[in-house]
């Protein structure tokens, strides 16, 4: 296999420099760089606490955790703390959608409104599933501000709200990131067309994590809050600022798409973090995540046994949307519903030049890495 297959999940928290770090796991022969900048990161501040795991050709060769959650009251980082991994949470919600249309139960070509009738009103009564899983459908805010709380407390009207929502652009002819709303749209599909009617988490869990033995959970079971970090998160004016300062050509478009959901920052509340919000509200260790792209960078098989079609995974690689987002003003390449990095394969790059020239105003430029959910899959 060429050398791009590699799966890498690092998690971390970050802090002021903190002297020599305890750090444990293992790396296998060749990967020992990896565990130096880990152990580097530790002492010298740019990270807290955290873990990083690599899989190679099926193979765990990586799995490293270190340093605190909360130094004060003496609260080590261990191989089993699942913090919230908010938006890398996407990708399994991408994955489950592209594990029903290798089921046959879901057709990316297909309109939204032949699964969910109810979704076709307002402007939306054209939008296909590949049109909204590439961010193009204009859905990524809501007019109607409302708590996560609500995708439990009253699922009917959750449902509706999202139903009776119109594009906040024509859809297809731009796209714009929706930070929240696009696994609410996601799971509202599964439930419909799932033989057994589960929630897009529960599919998760059920067809795809617990086979294969991967520990990652959209929404957390409170039994395991004890396992899952605070997050260090800014505080709310200046975290509100950061979001309105980074936009597309409307600013007015991103602060209400910031607006939409009335308790995003509160996900230290454990009952917020139980809300199955597979947009944002995943816990996982690294292995954990980096087992789940493990197994689709070696094919979408691990250990004999099959997770995903091939023809899937390839379907996953190619960019369907990319240029400047609408929504936040990023220069973002997105395929079905995940995003997609640049690599290089055998020396050679895995994208079409003009779209590498677009790649290379990324801070992150060329990976060894094909494909890519958000932030899993990042050294």
């Amino acid at each position: 296999m060429s050398a791009s297959i590699y799966s890498i999940c690092r998690i971390r928290t970050m802090t002021t420099p903190s002297g020599p770090a305890n750090v444990e796991g293992f790396v296998k022969d060749g990967f020992e760089r990896v565990r130096d900048v880990f152990r580097e990161n530790l002492e010298n501040g740019t990270d807290e606490g955290g873990s990083v795991a690599v899989y190679y050709e099926g193979e765990l060769v990586v799995n490293l955790w270190g340093g605190w959650v909360d130094k004060d009251s003496c609260w080590k980082w261990r191989e089993d703390t699942m913090p919230c991994v908010f938006s890398t949470t996407k990708g399994p919600s991408a994955l489950v959608i592209a594990h029903l249309v290798d089921r046959g139960l879901l057709d990316y070509k297909e309109k939204i409104s032949k699964y969910w009738p109810e979704f076709g009103q307002n402007g939306k009564e054209e939008i296909t599933l590949e049109t909204y899983i590439t961010n193009k459908a204009g859905l990524s805010g809501t007019d109607e501000p409302f708590s996560l709380w609500l995708i439990q407390d009253d699922p009917l009207k959750f449902a509706e709200i999202l139903a009776k929502q119109k594009p906040l652009w024509e859809p297809g002819t731009k796209h714009g990131y929706h930070p929240f709303t696009f696994a609410m749209y996601l799971d509202q599909i599964v439930r419909r067309v799932d033989p057994e009617g589960r929630c897009l988490a529960h599919y998760f869990q059920e067809e795809m994590a617990k086979p294969f033995d991967i520990e990652f959970y959209i929404g957390l079971p409170k039994e395991l809050y004890y396992r899952a970090p605070p997050d260090l998160m800014m505080g709310i004016v200046e975290n509100t600022e950061l979001l309105n300062g980074a936009h597309g050509d409307d600013p007015e478009l991103t602060k209400m798409v910031n607006a939409s959901f009335t308790d995003v920052l509160n996900t230290n509340n454990p009952y917020v973090r139980e809300v199955p919000l597979g947009s944002a509200l995943g816990h996982g260790t690294a292995a954990s995540l980096a087992k789940l792209h493990g197994i689709l960078a070696n094919g979408g098989v691990h250990q004999g046994k099959r997770m995903m079609s091939e023809e899937a995974i390839k379907r996953q690689q190619v960019p369907r949307s990319y240029g400047k987002d609408a929504v936040y003003g990023m220069d973002w390449t997105f395929s079905l519903g995940t995003m997609v990095l640049a690599s290089l394969d055998d020396d050679k790059p895995s994208f079409p030049l003009d779209i590498l020239d677009m790649v290379d105003r990324w801070p992150l430029q060329i990976l060894p890495i094909r494909l890519a959910s958000h932030t899993q899959l990042i050294i």
